[in-house]
């Protein structure tokens, strides 16, 4: 492996870590901790409201950003957020002003 992408490796792997030791506040769900850099595939698809199910298969298209690390899949809420917005079609009030 080169080594900036055993940096990168180190860095997940890192945020990884930093998600699964962080303090959660009380009533939070694990993942959710706002200083949290990734999310799990639970929690991102709750928070989207979509079906875990249904969630899972917009990744397996592409529609999703993600980063697989050995069996897990792992998320970036703003990445999340553009691919939502790269997505979004205008309504007739919006094209109409």
């Amino acid at each position: 492996m080169e080594e900036q992408e055993i940096k990168v490796f180190e860095g997940v792997a890192e945020a990884v870590l930093k998600i699964s030791t962080s303090e959660v506040p009380k009533g939070e769900p694990p993942g959710v901790h706002p200083s949290a850099e990734f999310i799990s595939s639970k929690v991102a698809a709750a928070w989207m409201g979509l079906p875990l199910r249904s969630f899972l298969q917009y990744v397996q298209m592409g529609q999703l950003p993600s980063y697989k690390i050995g069996k897990h899949r792992l998320f970036r809420r703003c990445e999340l957020l553009k691919a939502i917005g790269a997505t979004r079609r205008a309504t007739w009030d919006e094209i109409l002003r």
